[in-house]
């Protein structure tokens, strides 16, 4: 039996840098293409909204929900976008991170086709506090920290420059794996 595994859309950088409204365009743009996709929230940010402080602390809550996310569309669909990765466990997990966390959460990461796309920050993405617990400061402190984790554990990655133009380019790519043209594309507006 021929088991699909879906490719998971990774959106990796941290807060404020246009993850979500990228994810959220390439899931649109993708479902106009026929393409069976779903996509996964982040759960962090449900937290955030939620004030829950206490359990987004938790990395080990976190990141069993996250994954949970994922499990619960399992081999559904072709593709899953979501605005965040399992990885960020290991980036806000900073104190307290032991080697056993780091191999469970690589382990699980490493059981997904993922496709690790990394937003590059530049001077035309807006810092928006709203819905974040970071300052701007933090969030290019993230930025650093997630570059470190990728790093380490030599992840595959294709660096964005956030915009109309990178939802294009990430759903041709993901199309042209299916043998799909694209037919729609995201004007500037």
């Amino acid at each position: 039996m021929d088991i699909k595994k879906p490719i998971v859309i990774n959106f990796l950088s941290g807060p404020g840098n246009l993850k979500s409204g990228i994810a959220s365009g390439v899931f649109s743009l993708l479902k106009l293409h026929y393409v069976s996709c779903e996509l996964v929230t982040e759960f962090p940010k449900d937290l955030t909204w939620e004030e829950n402080w206490k359990l987004l602390s938790i990395q080990d809550a976190v990141f069993g929900e996250q994954n949970r996310r994922l499990v619960r569309i399992g081999n559904k669909v072709d593709v899953i976008v979501t605005d965040t990765s399992l990885l960020f466990s290991l980036v806000y997990r900073r104190e307290g991170l032991t080697k056993e966390f780091e191999d469970y959460v690589m382990s699980v990461y490493n059981s997904y086709n993922n496709l690790n796309i990394n937003l590059i920050r530049n001077e035309t993405t807006k810092y928006e506090n709203l819905g974040r617990k970071e300052t701007e400061v933090e969030a290019l402190e993230v930025d650093n920290i997630v570059k470190h984790i990728i790093a380490q554990h030599k992840i595959n990655y294709i660096n964005i420059t956030p915009g109309n133009e990178a939802i294009n380019n990430i759903v041709k790519m993901i199309l042209g794996k299916f043998n799909k043209q694209m037919n729609y594309r995201v004007e500037e507006l």
